[in-house]
């Protein structure tokens, strides 16, 4: 796509839809170079604007390939490239989100875009339930933008009232096939924010992260505060995390937009207590 007004392009939509479900798609080869501040989506899942009719009830989404989505305008600023996203869900819904694959996802803006395998955004939703599970997510890349961080495997935020993030049995890799060209770039397979009293359990997930980082961080984990991190529940277990070789200032497992930890034991340290108790992982 390479002319016209620059609309968010969105494999598939679904909007005020009860029980749905989404399974075993292809979406593939979406390029779009028209972009300043629009989206690319595979799969997007967008309440009313209003905030009323929500998506609601019990969602599955499942078996769907999504591969080569590419938001590529040199004139992009803050336009994202999403495999698989979510808005508001109503209350006391589930959602499921399992056997998917996601790769080559790339945002070329130059502030603000970001790169997501599976982003789900769910901010008005008390009691809301999601299950995130047997994804595959690999070689996603923003290599111009200069959000924190720009590229989130799995970007979970805004549950509210005692909502559950079930996280288990995925695998992320972030490699170095596209290299950022920005000096403070950050990048990390597990984004979470905004969580008030919601629960973030994260189970049996490989998490990989290589990609190249000057000044920024390359992290398997980034909560974006400290009362964040604290919202890992105490079951959280038996995850495997890997980073590449680099500096001391730019690697580690787990960034919390104040302080690195470097090794497991410095992330067992963080989360030993607080928040909903510990010891974790």
């Amino acid at each position: 796509i390479t002319t016209g007004a620059g609309s968010d392009v969105r494999g598939v939509e679904a909007d005020c839809q009860k029980d749905l479900t989404v399974i075993n798609n292809t979406i593939q080869d979406i390029n779009v170079s028209i972009m300043t501040t629009n989206n690319i989506y595979g799969i997007w899942l967008n309440p009313a604007s209003s905030g009323t009719n929500l998506n609601s009830g019990t969602i599955n989404i499942h078996g769907n390939t999504i591969k080569n989505l590419t938001n590529s305008g040199t004139t992009t600023t803050s336009g994202f490239a999403v495999g698989i996203a979510s808005n508001n869900v109503d209350t006391s819904s589930v959602l499921n989100v399992y056997n998917n694959k996601i790769s080559n996802i790339l945002s070329n803006g130059s502030t603000t875009a970001r790169a997501v395998g599976i982003g789900l955004y769910i901010a008005t939703a008390p009691n809301a339930v999601i299950n995130m599970y047997n994804n595959m997510i690999s070689n996603l890349s923003a290599p111009r933008a200069t959000t924190n961080p720009s590229v989130r495997a799995i970007d979970v935020q805004n549950l509210g009232g005692n909502g559950r993030f079930n996280v288990y049995n995925n695998s992320s890799y972030l490699n170095n096939d596209v290299p950022p060209t920005i000096a403070a770039h950050y990048s990390t397979n597990m984004y979470w924010g905004n969580f008030g009293t919601a629960t973030l359990d994260l189970r049996n997930n490989i998490l990989v992260n290589t990609m190249s980082s000057q000044t920024g961080k390359a992290v398997n984990l980034y909560p974006s505060s400290n009362a964040n991190y604290l919202r890992l529940d105490s079951t959280t277990n038996y995850n495997l995390y890997y980073v590449g070789a680099a500096t001391d200032t730019t690697v580690g497992i787990s960034w919390d937009a104040a302080t690195l930890r470097k090794t497991l034991a410095d992330h067992q340290a963080a989360v030993a207590t607080g928040g909903i108790g510990g010891p974790r992982d």
